[in-house]
């Protein structure tokens, strides 16, 4: 359900109304010690996942994978963390969690390996053995340290419960990092890859914003003319508590989302102009946009601006990611999300 901490009603997993952990959270803030009143309390945050916070009479634990079950092949995930992405999930025990101790630090490793080799077995599976668990891999194949790459775009939010293991200012070779074309947004009020999902009116300031230099950041890789890369700029802070969501819509051809069209005009090739509009987001104030120079307010007549088009680009972008089956369709959700920013701000 924190994962899904959307700004506005969806049914990615299950449906789940708007800011679905704060509404279950209202629930979890009693003082009583009394049992029923704590069961209760349990019982209608639960319901806020199970059954989108309405009490339909059933008192039965949804099975769990009923949540992923449109997400592809159940086995995707598993394969994932029984290779390459060996991740730390299990519940330490009191104080730090209200599970009981399942693993330590000491033991996980081991405990994870004999669930990989009950997990993969025939008939279902053939072929796994514990050579194929490689618990350093991401390290070993790809590294811990960016100081040595360029034109990657990392994005984070604060209310994903993934983004703990995501990329952040703090990883090596981030900071620092946008004369290489490397970046890292923190997104307040986000939760899981919301930023790649369709704009919404009641999406929060700085994932609009994220957005908007997104696109910019791209736009200057794409064209030849463009000789120094895209400095990444604050994002505007934003606090889920007290936050509502009212009439909330798709946004469609809604670039710039509110911030002031680009004031810079480039000159290559084959040129064509194109004109922007500047619509206005009826939910959120949001600072000007950052440019090669200094900002200013959206122009009464939105600029003309020369542009090229047909450049061939290569881009990756990367969020923390987990789900099961579901990576070929999430990638191209991703492209066809940035593609498609850019072709408005390019037409």
């Amino acid at each position: 359900m924190a994962m899904t901490d959307y700004p506005y009603p969806t049914n990615f997993l299950m449906p789940m109304q708007a800011w679905p952990a704060t509404a279950a959270c209202k629930f979890l803030g009693g003082t009583s010690d009394d049992y029923v009143d704590l069961a209760t309390s349990l019982f209608n945050a639960s319901i806020v996942f199970y059954s989108n916070g309405v009490n339909t009479g059933n008192y039965c634990i949804v099975d769990p994978n009923e949540a992923t079950s449109n997400l592809g092949n159940p086995l995707g995930f598993p394969w994932q963390e029984c290779t390459e992405l060996i991740i730390y999930s299990c519940a330490s025990g009191p104080p730090n969690d209200v599970f009981w101790q399942d693993c330590s630090v000491g033991n996980f490793t081991s405990i994870n390996e004999d669930n990989c080799n009950e997990t993969f077995v025939p008939p279902t599976f053939n072929g796994y053995t514990k050579d194929l668990f490689r618990e350093n891999a991401i390290e070993h194949l790809y590294g811990f340290d960016y100081s040595r790459t360029s034109n990657i775009i990392f994005t984070n939010g604060n209310l994903d419960p993934w983004s703990a293991g995501g990329v952040q200012q703090t990883t090596p070779g981030i900071n620092g990092g946008n004369d290489r074309g490397i970046y890292s947004f923190y997104m307040d009020g986000s939760a899981h890859h919301l930023d790649l999902r369709q704009p919404n009116t009641c999406d929060p300031p700085p994932v609009q914003y994220a957005r908007y230099q997104i696109v910019h950041i791209i736009s200057c890789w794409i064209n030849p003319s463009c000789n120094a890369n895209y400095q990444q700029q604050p994002l505007p802070s934003f606090n889920v508590t007290g936050a509502t969501s009212n009439d909330c819509k798709a946004v469609q051809y809604g670039y710039p989302w509110g911030m002031p069209p680009p004031t810079t005009t480039s000159t290559k090739t084959n040129p064509i102009t194109s004109t922007h509009t500047n619509p206005t987001n009826p939910t959120s104030t949001i600072p000007n946009a950052p440019s090669s120079t200094t900002p200013k307010a959206p122009p009464t007549n939105p600029p003309t601006t020369t542009l090229l088009t047909n450049t061939t680009m290569t881009v990756t972008i990367h969020t923390t990611a987990h789900h099961s089956g579901s990576s070929s369709s999430s990638t191209l959700a991703s492209i066809l999300t940035i593609l498609f920013a850019i072709t408005l701000f390019w037409s």
